[in-house]
């Protein structure tokens, strides 16, 4: 560890130490925890140290991860408890997304996350077949392989009969569905091309508003009369 890192980490546990009354044992612990968080805030860019100066400063990356207010994104247990709640698949392939990431895994981020995304849309999918019967649906949900592109546009086609689906709503979630997809098949398939920080983090940044779309959307499914 550099001396700047020592003597920041040094004077934050010794101040937190004495506003919280901490024990020797409390004090040990939050000095192990706080060494790892701030390699994690370092190995991430959030924060740097040019090497002829003393203190740390914030990134260019990390003003912007201070804007966006997306601080969960870098603690993973944080950022699922903040989630709405997901079906076990979606629930697991998200989790192992979110971890990835941390680990700068932007490949295997990326494509965790677009198969929690499929499984989401095969949940509504399923919920949709429930309320209408439609024979292409049920043709898609039973085949070996179901094509999430054709799913995708007959949810979009039957959703049409749901008033809060239309406009905005619509536009949305169809283009957050293909946008997922196209990033999940990039990387899923053998290519030269390598996924970098800003794709992995924009992605799970969307996914929060994306799964929170498809949880109501899935509900509104559910109470209307087709």
């Amino acid at each position: 560890m550099h001396q700047a890192e020592a003597d920041l980490q040094y004077h934050s546990i010794e101040i937190l130490a004495r506003e919280y009354q901490l024990e020797p044992s409390e004090k040990k612990q939050l000095n192990a925890l706080s060494l790892e968080l701030f390699n994690d805030v370092v190995l991430n860019g959030i924060v740097a140290r040019r090497r002829e100066e003393q203190f740390f400063f914030i990134t260019e990356k990390g003003k912007q991860f201070l804007l966006d207010q997306t601080f969960d994104i870098y603690d993973p247990d944080l950022y699922l408890k903040n989630l709405v709640p997901l079906n076990s698949i979606a629930s697991s392939y998200i989790k192992e997304s979110v971890y990835a990431f941390n680990k700068n895994l932007f490949i295997s981020s990326i494509i965790t996350l677009g198969i929690a995304s499929e499984s989401i849309i095969l949940e509504i999918a399923e919920e949709l077949y429930l309320k209408t019967k439609n024979v292409d649906l049920d043709s898609q949900l039973k085949a070996p392989v179901p094509s999430i592109n054709r799913i995708i546009t007959i949810v979009d086609s039957l959703c049409d009969k749901v008033d809060s689906y239309k406009g905005h709503y619509r536009s949305a979630f169809f283009s957050m569905a293909h946008f997922i997809r196209n990033f999940r098949n990039q990387y899923g398939h053998p290519n030269i091309a390598s996924a970098n920080f800003q794709e992995a983090y924009s992605l799970l940044i969307m996914f929060k508003k994306y799964s929170k779309m498809m949880t109501k959307l899935k509900q509104e499914i559910s109470q209307h009369q087709f």
